[in-house]
């Protein structure tokens, strides 16, 4: 369960916000929707492994604010614009299912499906629901 610092006042000329200079929405989703700064994440997860080139992983992860004096953040580091200094620390919730296939040493490829329900702080602002789908195909040598 990561959670990570927000910024308590949000006039301050101090940044408090934690900032991971170069952040990859692997760790969540490839969805990329949410990042790291201001956040409380938990992401219950089951993986299955059918065969030794098959593997399904399943999640569903709810995630909140750490302090609601500082904004909803996006990769790469955005604030979503009117969320800070605003009532609601519950930011939403998603569902993740992903496939991936090794189809031999060198090539895999992967499905990932993601739903992203906002939460009050997001949706007061004018957010909305979103459903991501990925296809990718990775060549390694």
């Amino acid at each position: 369960m990561p959670a990570t610092t927000g910024d308590q006042n949000p006039n301050s000329s101090t940044l408090g916000t934690f900032n991971p200079l170069f952040p990859n929405g692997y760790y969540f989703t490839l969805a990329g929707l949410t990042t790291y700064a201001n956040l409380i994440h938990v992401k219950p997860s089951v993986t299955v492994k059918p065969t030794s080139s098959l593997t399904f992983l399943a999640a569903v992860a709810p995630q909140w604010r750490e302090t609601t004096a500082d904004a909803v953040y996006v990769i790469p580091n955005i604030p979503v614009r009117g969320t800070a200094g605003t009532a609601g620390r519950w930011t939403g919730a998603y569902g993740q299912i992903r496939a991936v296939y090794a189809f031999n040493g060198h090539l895999t490829g992967a499905i990932e499906a993601v739903y992203f329900g906002v939460g009050s702080a997001i949706r007061r602002v004018g957010g909305h629901d979103s459903d991501y789908v990925g296809v990718e195909l990775n060549f390694g040598w």
